[in-house]
């Protein structure tokens, strides 16, 4: 499910139903499955785009508001408000920082 939504980050929002169609399961099915394991789509969706959101910031030149796109976010406040809520920081110091001064993965 993982790699269905990674592949989903397109810009486009990401629904629960073309995730579950990837995997080959009903939303439904797809819902008790991540509850069962202790998770939720939304967790999931979160960690996906905090991941591509890292990776995007630093290995490449797109502008903020760009990557904020990418991951589904209609405005660049939102993404912003996400990403200080995942990191501690705004994505453009994120950027900035040293990479060793950067959280590390957990």
């Amino acid at each position: 499910m993982r790699a269905a939504l990674r592949r989903r980050l397109t810009g486009e929002p990401v629904k629960i139903d073309q995730i579950a169609g990837d995997v080959r399961l009903t939303p439904r099915t797809l819902q008790r499955r991540l509850v069962k394991s202790g998770t939720s789509y939304q967790a999931l969706l979160d960690e996906a785009r905090r991941d591509a959101a890292r990776r995007l910031l630093a290995a490449t030149e797109l502008g903020i508001s760009e990557i904020g796109f990418l991951l589904g976010f209609a405005e660049l406040n939102s993404f912003t408000r996400a990403f200080r809520g995942w990191e501690g920081t705004t994505p453009l110091r994120w950027r900035r920082a040293p990479i060793e001064a950067r959280p590390r993965e957990v």
